[in-house]
């Protein structure tokens, strides 16, 4: 597991540098459902509804579909959040996810992954 956390954040550093967004802390820690989320903070500001991303979290023990795949996920979170304040899996969502995993899954750094 150590060797693929190692792997994920260096996956993830990667991905933020050539999409040029911020590097959130990656934390590998128990995440109920699917394994892996982007977490967020929300506050009200001049009567509207702000998220933040303050972090991604992993369990690689929980996850089923792939460790790059989850993080691809995660990323398109944090950006839909960032630019549009979205935390959805709607249509502008599913796009940017099928774009990272086509992007990263099967990238080199990727392949050094166990699953």
């Amino acid at each position: 597991m150590d060797k693929d956390q190692k792997t994920l954040a260096e996956l993830y550093s990667y991905i933020c540098k050539d999409m040029n967004i911020r590097k959130l802390p990656l934390k590998f820690k128990k995440v109920g459902k699917g394994g892996a989320c982007c977490t967020f903070e929300v506050r009200r500001q001049y009567g509207q509804t702000i998220k933040t991303p303050i972090a991604i979290e992993m369990d690689l023990g929980r996850i089923c579909i792939g460790a790059a795949w989850a993080l691809c996920h995660e990323v398109a979170h944090q950006i839909e959040i960032t630019v549009r304040n979205n935390s959805t899996h709607d249509r502008n969502f599913k796009a940017l996810e099928a774009d990272l995993v086509k992007k990263y899954t099967n990238c080199a750094i990727a392949k050094k992954l166990i699953f």
